[in-house]
């Protein structure tokens, strides 16, 4: 069972489409920048030769490289996926501070088979708020919104998500070693532990604790 809702453009050149089904296998297209939303459910997403499964109230960003999803349930999964289009990014990170050089630099990041993909939890950041937000809009009539909300909706989205890859990326940058496989080797560590952190905020965790879960020195 697949039930898609054709592709829609925004006047900013964003898209968004839905998606409800069991069973699915698809190479994709993306945008310069793309979001997958999961709103009920589990998909898979092949990208970069690794599989990441985004589950229920969580994204996965992805750049402008060929992904393939593959959906294999016994329950429905619903879920949208949003297209950033480059025009729209260029304009929000020309408005960013930050060195110019270092710009030009993230643009390339970008566009790279170096760029970092990693699922969040919309329940862990201000993107993930405006996600679920976007996801109650496109689940309940948007003929019942103004263009102007939908359009602003979707443009604090890709201003979260310019955000929120930059700064993925300085941090990449500043972790001290030559090799771009082996920052986000490290990186992908630092977000379990962070992660490990975050489901255990009521109890008394030690550095060394989030260290031994991520397999890194507490140091």
């Amino acid at each position: 069972m697949f039930k898609a809702i054709p592709a829609t453009y925004l006047a900013n050149g964003c898209a968004y489409d839905m998606s409800l089904t069991k069973q699915f296998s698809r190479e994709l297209e993306s945008a310069a920048l793309s979001i997958k939303y999961v709103v009920e459910g589990e998909e898979m997403y092949q990208f970069n030769k690794k599989d990441h499964k985004v589950q229920t109230h969580q994204f996965l960003t992805i750049n402008n490289k060929r992904c393939r999803a593959v959906i294999d349930s016994d329950v429905l999964s619903k879920g949208f996926c949003i297209g950033l289009p480059y025009h729209l990014l260029d304009e929000i990170l020309h408005s960013l501070s930050g060195s110019t050089l270092s710009k030009r630099k993230f643009i390339d990041y970008l566009d790279s088979d170096n760029f970092f993909e990693t699922v969040n939890s919309a329940e862990s950041s201000t993107l993930g708020t405006y996600l679920k937000c976007l996801s109650s809009t496109l689940q309940s009539s948007v003929a019942g919104h103004s263009q102007l909300y939908i359009e602003q909706l979707f443009l604090k989205l890709a201003e979260l998500t310019v955000t929120s890859q930059f700064d993925v990326y300085e941090e990449l940058s500043r972790i001290d070693v030559l090799r771009m496989s082996t920052q986000r080797h490290i990186n992908t560590k630092l977000l379990q532990a962070r992660d490990y952190l975050d489901a255990h905020v009521a109890y008394d965790i030690k550095i060394e604790d989030a260290a031994q879960v991520a397999g890194l020195s507490q140091y």
